[in-house]
């Protein structure tokens, strides 16, 4: 290699690890340059000589509000993926990427998705020559050292196409204050597709006739033409989102009608095609892509080995599980269930919650994350490992106990005193509720009863069926109170005194050793899954 050469390569090196340390500043998109399919990017450094530049039509088009639309086919507009666990859209900060991981649904939302495209004319890129001819200097200084260095630096494809115009993505989410409200909101017709114009009445009506609890959150996002005007809609957020509880949706109906009209008159027109020349923002909405093969030239093989390929799956992966581990403890957090708990099980919520969000942010870092998996392949599997060392690890034991614990609405019937209790203040509390949440695999789980912190174990039974104590014999705990030591009675024991299906059933506690006396005579008359 001539020392001129050597300079080169020594240069181009240094560059690439500047990119590739530096992943906050991608390469850009540019019409005629090199685009790596390996790396999911453009490249870095233009090998190719330029060449001409044409429209492949004279008019725009536009492609309006239409019905709601399946996410799959909602992020495909916004040319993204934000769900495959080898994408770079997992881990990408551009703002459409961002804008889809926000709205992508969760357990507990249900959301309609709407988007508007103005489309102008493909701008197309036809290189002037053929083979070697296509390449310029320092393209053919690469393609000289093998097909494989070529790949490496230069890519294996071309971006020939620039498809050109404007995009308005509007997003209706719905989020439930539980599942049990999500399933009755989608068996009662809730979840039917249908225009922007009226899917809110649909909301309301569903929302209203089913005693549905939540919010309604919407959203917005504008790609080209004037993005000022549609953040005026939301003049009052500092984002272009907008929430309302789903009992008042008026505000909310206000931003609905207001962006469906904005879409309808003034965004269309903001940018425009005459005479071959682009007026107003114009937006590239997208590429398309030729081999580089098609052109005469040796690309050499994908380096994208299945070490690597499995690598960054797993990754991903990592990455989609603690985000939906973290949309759960969201929910929970954010639930008014939450304050239903005992003090150490809202505590390990909070510690849990906390330790997602710092493995998130791991495997977001732009340094040292995930997306160095695709700005440097061959490291990926270094990089997994290195996550796999640093990341916090997850009780899933735990959170799988908050996901199958019972929210039981109760009623309790009578509250004894007798002599052995004189000095217990006994409150008749009605529809009150409490908490049931497993604490081993056999089935028995830790009941905690919500109004006077009285805490007793529960069996689930083979059959579904749910029973206090274990086969039916008495389980003993302590009963207690914290309403300013009031009382504190030693023990009890209490039983099912009516079939637990279907609901109600009753249940008696009497207190430990005196079986004289009841404590409490409860019926339970509903179950919820928190999950």
């Amino acid at each position: 290699m001539t020392k001129r050469l050597e300079n080169l390569f020594g240069n181009l090196k240094s560059n690439l690890h500047y990119n590739i340390a530096i992943a906050r500043t991608p390469p850009a998109y540019e019409l005629g340059g090199g685009y790596s399919s390996d790396r999911q990017m453009p490249t870095n450094l233009p090998c190719l000589n330029n060449g001409t530049k044409s429209f492949s039509g004279d008019s725009k088009s536009v492609i309006f509000f239409g019905d709601s639309q399946t996410f799959e086919a909602f992020q495909r507009d916004l040319n993204v993926d934000v769900t495959a666990p080898d994408s770079t859209g997992l881990f990408s900060e551009d703002l459409s990427a961002t804008y889809a991981r926000s709205v992508k649904d969760t357990s507990y939302t249900q959301s309609f998705y709407y988007s508007e495209k103005v489309l102008l004319p493909i701008e197309i890129f036809k290189p002037n020559s053929f083979g070697e001819d296509t390449l310029n200097l320092f393209g053919k200084d690469v393609y000289a050292q093998g097909p494989n260095q070529f790949r490496s630096i230069c890519g294996d494809q071309l971006i020939q196409q620039n498809h050109l115009g404007a995009g308005l993505y509007a997003t209706l989410k719905v989020q439930f204050n539980s599942l049990e409200d999500k399933i009755t909101f989608i068996a009662n017709g809730g979840d039917k597709y249908g225009s922007m114009s009226n899917v809110s009445a649909k909301i309301a009506q569903v929302v209203s006739e089913n005693d549905i609890k939540g919010q309604l959150e919407v959203s917005a996002f504008q790609v080209g033409g004037n993005i000022s005007q549609l953040a005026k809609i939301f003049s009052e957020a500092s984002d272009p989102v907008i929430s309302c509880s789903l009992e008042n949706l008026i505000s909310c109906q206000k931003t609905i009608n207001a962006v469906f009209i904005y879409g309808t008159n003034d965004f269309p027109d903001q940018i425009n095609f005459k005479n071959g020349t682009v007026l107003g923002n114009a937006a590239s909405e997208s590429y398309s892509f030729m081999p580089l093969t098609y052109l005469g030239l040796e690309v050499g093989d994908s380096i994208i080995t299945p070490e690597i390929e499995s690598a960054r799956k797993d990754l991903g992966n990592l990455y989609l599980d603690a985000q939906n581990q973290q949309d759960f403890m969201t929910h929970i957090l954010r639930s008014p269930i939450f304050n239903s708990f005992f003090n150490d099980i809202k505590d390990g919520i909070k510690k849990t919650s906390d330790n997602l969000d710092y493995n998130i942010e791991l495997l977001n870092n732009l340094d040292s994350g995930a997306i160095c998996c695709y700005n440097s392949p061959e490291q990926c599997p270094d990089v997994l490992n290195d996550m796999n060392q640093k990341l916090i690890p997850i009780n899933e034991n735990f959170i799988d106990q908050i996901k199958n614990s019972y929210n039981f609405r109760i009623t309790i019937k009578s509250c004894s005193d007798g002599i052995i209790l004189a000095q217990r203040q006994c409150t008749v509390t009605n529809n009150g509720s409490a908490i049931a949440m497993p604490i081993d695999d056999q089935g028995h789980f830790r009941w905690d009863f919500l109004e006077n912190n009285n805490t007793f174990t529960i069996l689930e039974n083979n059959d579904g069926t749910i029973s206090l104590g274990i086969n039916g014999e008495p389980q003993y705990q302590n009963i207690h109170s914290t309403k300013q030591g009031q009382y504190d009675i030693p023990g009890a024991h209490c039983y099912q005194t009516t079939d637990a299906i279907p609901y109600p059933f009753n249940v008696e506690c009497y207190n430990h050793g005196k079986d004289d006396y009841v404590l409490a005579d409860m019926t339970l008359e509903s179950i919820e899954y928190l999950y």
